[in-house]
């Protein structure tokens, strides 16, 4: 069966043990993160990934992008990470993971929290900036409005998700025929953190006036944890020594059970 490219962001790979080591020190210093489960699912679960890919009207020789960076078009700010880009053609699936995180911050809130930046000096068209934040939120729309003409003014946005925001700019930065999909995971054993997705991703592509060509999939997948995931569920959160057995496990026994994929799109 074919299987995709690998790529750490935009650097190819020769296989999935090279692809562990380029990701951060700490990346995997918990077992319960939702880059295990997903590094899991694509590494040992191709034919149920390969599904998705499908669905999704993607082909299964697509190049996967891991850690998938797209810098801020406007301030200063950190890039944005999307758990996997999938890329093929002129197409682009934008998958961010979840698992056991929490609802994230609205863009109203992430603006908040950075009142206290320095104002900018500089005007665009007119209108005066007022805090590095806005600068930054300001081109995430202007990137996706490159494929979705007649866009909402960004003050619109207030109560999206800001990572969602962002991870669909980066869609559109990638491709002219973008995909955002936000893949949870979930399991009896564990808490999810989060049962919003769906609505949060239908506020956003309401916002963006429901385009036909920029389609947005919740895909929910059941995992079973088996024993070789026991035997590191209970390790310390935030240590290195963690981080080393969770990626020696990833590339050992299989972690999970996966069900089938239940997709619903927009």
């Amino acid at each position: 069966m074919a299987r995709g490219t690998p790529y750490f962001d935009r650097a190819p790979v020769a296989d999935f043990d090279t692809l562990l080591e380029k990701y951060g020190s700490r990346e995997f210093a918990s077992p319960f993160r939702s880059t295990v489960p997903l590094f899991s699912l694509v590494k040992d679960g191709w034919p149920l990934f390969r599904e998705i890919l499908l669905q999704c009207g993607l082909p299964e020789e697509a190049d996967l992008h891991f850690e998938y960076t797209q810098d801020v078009t406007r301030g200063r700010g950190k890039a944005s990470h999307t758990d996997l880009m999938v890329c093929a053609d002129e197409r682009s699936l934008a998958i961010e993971a979840k698992w056991t995180e929490p609802r994230y911050e609205t863009v109203a809130e992430w603006l908040v929290r950075g009142s206290t930046e320095q104002p900018l000096e500089e005007k665009h068209d007119g209108k005066e900036i007022t805090s590095n934040r806005e600068e930054v939120m300001a081109g995430w729309p202007e990137s996706i409005r490159s494929r979705v003409p007649g866009l909402a003014p960004v003050g619109d946005f207030s109560n999206a998700i800001y990572q969602m925001v962002h991870r669909a700019a980066s869609a559109c930065e990638r491709s002219p025929r973008p995909q955002l999909g936000y893949l949870q995971f979930k399991s009896s054993d564990v808490l999810s953190g989060n049962s919003t997705y769906w609505t949060d991703l239908c506020r956003l592509h309401e916002l963006l006036g429901h385009p036909s060509n920029f389609r947005f999939h919740l895909i929910e997948i059941d995992v079973a944890p088996t024993l070789a995931f026991d035997a590191i569920r209970h390790l310390e959160k935030g240590s290195a020594a963690t981080d080393l057995a969770v990626r020696d496990s990833l590339l050992g026994t299989l972690l999970f059970e996966f069900g089938s994929p239940k997709i619903r799109s927009l």
